[in-house]
């Protein structure tokens, strides 16, 4: 992913999605490794439908980056509302971070960390409202 960074430049358009899947822990704990590789998977595919073209990164166990490069933030803000009507319809709980800017920042990590504070703060309000112990897939 880092390698890919260092492709990009000022010169294009850029929007930063940052996913973590809510409670893969319990899904692992409670259904089985198994259930929780099924819950990663599909992830990926509900991420792979939404941005096709875009760069799309797993960076640790349950999050994932999306790199989109060149795109409109008219374009990209569509693309987020599917993908979060698509987490909704299949019933996934994954919390989205996203950044867009009209041209590269000169320091893309920036952007990146920008999108995952976002997806943090979303997590934290769904745990806020659903508890530790909320029924998670």
């Amino acid at each position: 992913m880092y390698d890919y960074f260092k492709t990009l430049t000022n010169k294009k358009d850029i929007g930063v999605v940052f996913c973590d899947i809510t409670g893969l822990k319990n899904t692992n704990d409670t259904q089985g490794h198994s259930a929780g590789d099924e819950l990663i998977k599909n992830t990926y595919y509900c991420l792979k439908e939404e941005f096709a073209d875009e760069s799309i990164f797993r960076i640790g166990g349950d999050e994932f980056v999306i790199i989109c490069d060149g795109i409109i933030e008219e374009v990209f803000n569509k693309k987020i509302n599917d993908l979060r009507k698509t987490f909704n319809d299949k019933k996934m709980i994954v919390a989205i971070g996203t950044e867009c800017r009209d041209r590269v920042a000169e320091n893309v990590k920036k952007t990146i960390i920008n999108a995952e504070n976002k997806m943090y703060e979303e997590k934290n309000e769904w745990y806020k409202n659903n508890g530790d112990k909320a029924n998670r897939r």
